[in-house]
């Protein structure tokens, strides 16, 4: 909880309303979000794990194998499960 309250601002409450005058207490809160956390880097490691996620997938299922719903009438009909 401590993590999550140190990491969220409301982003409405960004800039007032009055004079579109940046709330300084919200600006600090995103300031050190992002100085705490490397956006970019996020991104990077999460496009490592989904390159890895793909390849595993082509590697071990057909196209035929990702479109079949468990349980459905194809996979009656393809494994003769009648």
């Amino acid at each position: 909880m401590k993590r999550l309250n140190e990491n969220s601002f409301d982003i409405e409450s960004l800039f007032s309303q009055e004079d579109n005058a940046v709330n300084p207490v919200q600006l600090q809160k995103l300031r050190d979000f992002l100085g705490r956390n490397d956006l970019k880097q996020h991104l990077v490691e999460a496009k490592k794990d989904m390159t890895v996620t793909k390849d595993f997938i082509a590697t071990n299922f057909s196209i035929v194998d990702l479109m079949i719903d468990v349980g459905s009438d194809q996979l009656r009909k393809r494994l003769h499960l009648d």
